[in-house]
C-alpha cells in the first residue's frame, strides 16, 4: 500500500498519479505531455529550453517561455490540489533555469520497474528461481502500455522508451529462465508464445522454447519450433541458427529432454539418422497452410491416428505430405507414403488386401504369415509414421488394419487422408477447409504463383488482382480448382478464365501431361459421389439449385426426400465431405448446409436440364408459399418468417432472380411486395428497393393485393427521399386498390396505411399523416378487424395536436398496453416512440428514457438487428438527463452502426453539440475512454428491463408523466 499523502507516478503507459489510493490523470494533452517530459528525468533538473522544445519544438515562439510558466502552474495545481495559497510547492520545484519533479526511487513506476528487473536477474545468477519469478511478475505488473503514451515516439522520449522496452524483453527472458529453473516448463511455454509472435528473429526466446518444450515432454513442438526459426532466419536474414540453438535441437532429436537440464559446453550428442523416408516429391511449395501444418505436427507428435478429412480438391494429400516431411526427424523408425486411390472398393477388398498395399510400400511383400502380422511385427518397436492417402472408398478395411497395428507401448503413428472419418479408437479428426478467399488471401497467392508458372511475362496490375480474387471466390478457394484455373493462363486471359469458372467450375481439368479423371474437378467429385446411396445421390444433385446455405427443410423440398428421412441423408453427405456445415445463424436456429461451387457444378451436371427445372420449381414454391402465407404486420409469427428468410437467403435470392428476371411469374411480385419489412429490419433496403422496382415492372403478372403493396413500397421509398410529388401517384393507386379490395386482401392493404406513417413523420406533412390515418381508420371500420383497429390508433397518434402532450401520452400508453397484450410488437414500437415524444414535451426525461428502452425491446422482438437512429436518440436522452459517460458510449455505438450501414452521421442536428459538451465536462481522458467502450454497443444492449409495469398517467396537462 502507498503511504498516505505521498504521490506515486505511473509512467509505464499513459501518465497518471496515485495518491491515497486514488489514481488521477492530468486533464488535457498539454499537461500530459509536460508531466511525461519531467518524468523522463524524474528527480533531475530539466532545463527550461528542453521543456519548451518538448512542448512546441520548431513551433516555439518568444512567448513560449511565459506560456510554459502558465502550464507549470496548472501542473502544480494538479499534483498538489490541496496546497494552500503561499505554501511552497513540494512536488515540482524551480531550480536554476529549470524545473525538477520531486520523485524518489520507488515512487516512479519506470524506476521501480528497472530496479526489480535488475534484482530478478541477480537472483537468477544466485540460484533463487522462486524469488526470481515473484520479482519478475511484480515488475511486469507495473507495465500498462508503452511508456509515456501517447508521446512514446517523441524525440525526447524515444531513447528512454527504447531502453525500457528492451529491459522489458530481458525481464521476460529472466522470468522464463526462472520458471525453467523452478521446474515449470508449461508456464514457460505459455509466456513464450506471445514473445515469439512479436519478436520472431530473436534467438534467445527460441532457445528457451526448445528447452521448455523438451522438459515438458513436447518433443514434436520443440522440433517444429526449430524448423520454424531455421526457416525464418534463412528467409529473412540469410543465416543459419546459432550454435546454441543447433546444439539444443540435436539434443531434442536424440530424445535427450532430460539432458537439456544441464548440458556441458562442447559435449554435443551425435545427430540421429532416420532409417527411411519415402514420400512423394512435391513439385511446388505449399501455400497458405502454415497453421494447418503446425496443427497436424502437434497432433501427430502426441497421437496415434490423425485423419485429415475434407472435400474433393481441398489439398489433403499435399498438406499431409508436407507435414510428413516436417515431422520426419521425429520418426527415426521411418516414414512411408501409401496411395490407396487405386485399391478396389470396400465390397471387393478386405483388411488383408489393404495390408498388402501397405506392406508393398514398406518392402515387406514377401514376408511370411499374414500381411497384417508382418506389418505389426515390423512397426511394433519402431517410432514410425504411415501416411495412408485416399482412404474414403476403403474406410472399413483401413480402419480394421489401423486398429490391429496399434499395439500397447508401440511407437507407430498413422496420418490418413479421407473424405470421411475412419472412426477408430483414439482418432484425432482434422477437417480441412478450402483456402480463404479475398484480396491478398492465401487462395489468391496460390493462383498468382501457379499463374506465373503458366508462362513468362505474367506480372499483373491491381485490376488483374481483383479478377484473380473473383476467380478464387468462384471456386470457393478449392486448391485443385485454383491450380487448374491458373493453368489455363497459357491459353486464356484472366477475364475469360473468370467467366469460365463462374459458369461452371466443375469443368476445370488439367490441360497438359497427366490428363484424366483424377486431374479434373468433376472427376475428383465423382469419386465421392459414386460411393453414395441413391437417396444421397438424389439430394446431392437437387441441392445444386440452391447457390448457398440451405436448411434441412428446403433440402427435403428440392429433393423430394420425406422429412422423416432427410436428416439421415444430409448427415451422410456431410460425413462424406459433400456438404459443408454452416451452422445456425442464431441460438436455437436450424443448421444450414452448403455445397462448394465445384460440388454444386457436379450436382447440376448430374441433375440435367429436366431435373434442374423440377428442383428449381420446388425451391421457388417453398419460398413463395412462405411469403404469401405471411402473418400481418407486427403480429405473431412475423419475426419467425424473417428468420426463415435469413436461414434460406440464398434460395430467396435465387427465386427472386428467377421469378423477376429469368422467367417472370406472379410469384416474383408477390415476393417483392411481401418482404418490405424484412429488408428494412435487416438493414437491406438498398437490395430491397431493387427487388421492389423489378416487381413493379411486372404488375401485369401480380395479384391485386401484391400490386397495391408494391405501389405502397414505392411510395414509401419516395417519401423517405422527401419527394412527395413522386409518391402521390403510387398513393392514389393504393387508395383505389383499398376501395376495391375485400376480405384478407383489404386487411393487408389496410396495414400499409399504418406502415406508411413511419417514413411520413420526418417529412412533416401533417395533411399526409391525417390522410393515411383516416384511410387506416376506414379499413378498420369496414372490416371490424381488431388488428386493423389497433393499427388505426397507432396512425392516429402521429396526427395528435402538438399542444396536447398529456392526452397523447395517455393514448400512447394505452395503445402500447393493447399492443403488448395482443402480441403486435410493431404497434408497440410505434406507440412507444409517441410516448417518448410526449414525455419530452413535458420535460420528463426519465420517462422518455424508459419508453425509449421499451420501444427498442419491441423493435428487437420484431427480428430487427440494429438501428443507428434509435441509438442516437437514446444517447441524446441520456445526455439530456446529464449521464455524460453513458451518452458518449451510446453515441459511439450509434456512430459505429452508421458506419456499418454506410449512413450519414449524425442524423440528429443536436448530436455534435451533445458530444462537445460531454467532452468539456468529462475531460479528454474520460471522454476517449467512454467513446472506445461504446464502439461495440449494439441495439440489444440498450433495451429496457422487460416486464417493468407502466403506470398510465391521468390525462391532466398540469403535471408531467411519471413511469414507475
Amino acid at each position: 500500500m502507498s503511504e498516505p499523502g505521498v504521490l506515486r507516478f505511473r509512467d509505464l503507459g499513459a501518465v497518471a498519479v496515485v495518491q491515497d489510493g486514488r489514481e488521477r490523470a492530468p486533464g488535457g494533452a498539454v499537461l500530459g505531455r509536460l508531466l511525461s517530459r519531467l518524468l523522463v528525468d524524474a528527480g533531475r533538473r530539466v532545463d527550461v529550453g528542453a521543456l519548451v522544445d518538448a512542448m512546441w519544438g520548431d513551433r516555439a515562439t518568444a512567448r513560449s517561455v511565459s506560456t510554459l510558466e502558465s502550464h507549470l502552474y496548472r501542473l502544480r495545481r494538479f499534483l498538489e490540489p490541496g496546497r494552500g495559497r503561499g505554501e511552497a510547492p513540494v512536488a515540482l520545484v524551480a531550480e536554476a533555469g529549470g524545473y525538477r519533479l520531486i520523485a524518489d526511487g520507488d515512487r516512479v513506476d519506470s524506476v521501480l520497474f528497472t530496479r526489480l528487473a535488475e534484482e530478478a536477474a541477480d537472483l537468477l545468477d544466485r540460484g533463487e528461481p522462486g524469488r526470481v519469478v515473484a520479482l519478475a511478475e511484480q515488475a511486469r505488473g507495473l507495465w500498462r502500455d508503452r511508456p509515456y503514451a501517447p508521446w512514446s515516439d517523441e524525440t525526447w522520449a524515444a531513447a528512454p522508451v527504447a531502453g525500457l522496452e528492451e529491459l522489458g524483453r530481458r525481464l521476460t527472458e529472466t522470468l522464463v529462465d526462472g520458471l525453467l529453473a523452478d521446474s515449470r516448463p508449461d508456464r514457460a511455454l505459455a509466456e513464450l508464445e506471445p514473445v515469439l509472435a512479436a519478436q520472431p528473429l530473436r534467438e534467445r526466446p527460441w532457445e528457451q522454447y526448445l528447452l521448455a518444450a523438451a522438459r515438458a515432454g513436447r518433443v514434436g513442438d520443440a522440433s517444429a519450433a526449430y524448423r520454424r526459426i531455421d526457416r525464418l532466419l534463412r528467409d529473412e536474414l540469410g543465416v543459419q541458427p546459432g550454435t546454441e540453438l543447433r546444439r539444443l535441437h540435436r539434443l531434442v532429436l536424440a530424445g535427450a529432454a532430460e539432458a537439456t537440464r544441464s548440458v556441458a559446453p562442447g559435449r554435443e550428442p551425435a545427430p540421429v539418422e532416420l532409417t527411411e523416408v519415402k514420400l512423394p516429391r512435391r513439385r511446388s511449395r505449399l501455400v497458405g497452410r502454415s497453421a494447418e501444418v503446425a496443427d497436424l505436427e502437434r497432433r501427430i507428435a502426441c497421437g496415434t491416428t490423425v485423419t485429415l478429412v475434407g472435400g474433393a480438391g481441398c489439398g489433403k494429400t499435399t498438406l499431409a505430405v508436407a507435414t510428413a516431411e516436417r515431422v520426419a526427424p521425429g520418426f527415426p523408425g521411418g516414414v512411408w507414403f501409401v496411395d490407396l486411390s487405386s485399391a478396389p472398393g470396400t465390397e471387393q477388398v478386405g483388411t488383408e488386401q489393404v495390408g498388402a498395399a501397405v506392406a508393398s510400400a514398406l518392402g515387406l511383400a514377401g514376408a511370411g504369415g499374414t500381411t497384417t502380422d508382418a506389418l505389426r511385427d515390423f512397426t511394433r518397436h519402431r517410432r514410425a509414421l504411415l501416411l495412408l492417402d485416399n482412404c474414403e472408398h476403403v474406410v472399413d478395411p483401413v480402419a480394421e488394419l489401423v486398429e490391429k497395428l496399434h499395439v500397447p507401448g508401440g511407437g507407430l503413428a498413422v496420418l490418413a487422408t479421407s473424405r470421411e472419418p475412419l472412426e477408430v479408437d483414439g482418432e484425432q479428426l482434422v477437417e480441412l477447409a478450402p483456402l480463404p478467399v479475398g484480396d491478398g488471401s492465401p487462395a489468391v497467392e496460390l493462383f498468382l504463383e501457379r499463374f506465373a508458372e503458366a508462362g513468362p511475362d505474367r506480372r499483373l496490375g491491381s485490376a488483374d488482382l481483383a479478377v484473380a480474387a473473383a476467380i478464387c471466390a468462384s471456386v470457393d478457394g478449392v486448391p485443385l480448382a485454383i491450380e487448374l484455373a491458373a493453368a489455363r493462363g497459357r491459353a486464356f486471359s484472366l477475364v475469360e478464365i473468370a467467366e469460365q469458372v463462374r459458369t461452371d467450375p466443375s469443368t476445370l481439368s488439367r490441360v497438359g501431361r497427366g490428363r484424366g479423371g483424377r486431374h479434373t474437378v468433376r472427376g475428383a467429385v465423382e469419386r465421392s459421389v459414386r460411393l453414395l446411396a441413391p437417396d444421397e445421390q438424389r439430394l446431392h444433385a437437387a441441392m445444386s439449385v440452391v447457390p448457398g446455405p440451405a436448411t434441412v427443410a428446403l433440402a427435403a423440398t428440392v429433393s423430394g426426400t420425406p422429412r422423416a428421412q432427410i436428416d439421415d441423408v444430409v448427415a451422410g453427405l456431410v460425413h462424406r465431405s459433400l456438404l459443408v456445415v454452416e451452422g445456425p445463424l442464431r441460438p436455437g436456429g436450424p443448421s444450414r448446409f452448403t455445397q462448394l461451387a465445384i460440388v454444386r457444378g457436379h450436382g447440376a451436371h448430374a441433375l440435367g436440364d429436366g431435373g434442374s427445372e423440377r428442383a428449381a420449381q420446388e425451391r421457388d414454391r417453398f419460398v413463395v408459399d412462405a411469403v404469401v402465407g405471411r402473418p400481418r404486420i407486427g403480429t405473431t409469427g412475423e419475426a419467425e418468417l424473417h428468420d426463415r428468410m435469413d436461414d434460406d437467403l440464398a434460395a430467396l435470392r435465387a427465386t427472386l432472380h428467377r421469378t423477376l428476371v429469368d422467367r417472370p411469374t406472379w410469384g416474383g411480385p408477390a415476393l417483392a411486395a411481401g418482404l418490405g419489412l424484412y429488408w428494412f429490419y435487416r438493414g437491406m433496403m438498398l437490395e430491397g428497393s431493387r427487388w421492389i422496382a423489378l416487381g413493379f415492372r411486372h404488375l401485369g403478372l401480380a395479384r391485386p393485393v401484391d400490386a397495391a403493396i408494391l405501389h405502397s413500397g414505392l411510395a414509401a421509398l419516395h417519401i423517405m427521399e422527401r419527394d412527395l410529388p413522386a409518391a402521390r401517384p403510387h398513393l392514389a393507386a393504393l387508395f383505389e386498390a383499398a376501395d376495391r379490395a375485400t376480405g384478407e386482401d383489404l386487411l393487408f392493404i389496410g396495414d400499409e396505411f399504418a406502415g406508411l406513417i413511419s417514413p411520413a413523420v420526418p417529412v412533416g406533412d401533417r395533411g399526409l399523416l391525417r390522410e393515411l390515418a383516416a384511410r387506416a381508420a376506414a379499413v378498420a371500420d369496414r372490416t371490424g378487424d381488431a388488428n386493423s383497429a389497433l393499427l388505426a390508433r397507432v396512425a392516429a397518434l402521429r396526427t395528435w395536436p402538438r399542444d396536447d402532450a398529456m392526452e397523447q401520452l395517455a393514448e400512447a400508453v394505452a395503445v402500447h398496453a393493447v399492443a403488448v397484450g395482443t402480441g403486435n410488437r410493431w404497434a408497440g414500437r410505434m406507440s412507444a416512440d409517441d410516448a417518448v415524444r410526449a414525455c419530452l414535451a413535458v420535460d420528463d426525461v426519465d420517462a422518455a428514457l424508459q419508453w425509449s428502452g421499451r420501444g427498442i425491446e419491441d423493435y428487437l422482438a420484431l427480428g430487427a438487428q440494429d438501428s443507428p437512429q434509435f441509438m442516437e436518440l437514446h444517447g441524446a436522452l441520456h445526455a439530456r438527463r446529464g449521464d455524460d459517460v453513458v451518452a458518449v458510449r451510446v453515441l459511439a455505438g450509434a456512430r459505429m452502426q452508421n458506419r456499418r450501414a454506410a449512413m450519414r452521421w449524425p442524423t440528429r442536428s443536436e448530436t455534435p453539440a451533445i458530444l462537445a459538451e460531454a467532452a468539456r465536462r468529462l475531460g479528454a481522458t474520460a471522454y476517449e475512454r467512454a467513446w472506445r467502450e461504446g464502439g461495440g454497443l449494439r441495439l440489444a444492449d440498450l433495451a429496457g428491463a422487460p416486464g417493468t409495469p407502466v403506470a398510465v398517467p391521468a390525462p391532466r396537462p398540469d403535471r408531467p408523466a411519471v413511469l414507475r
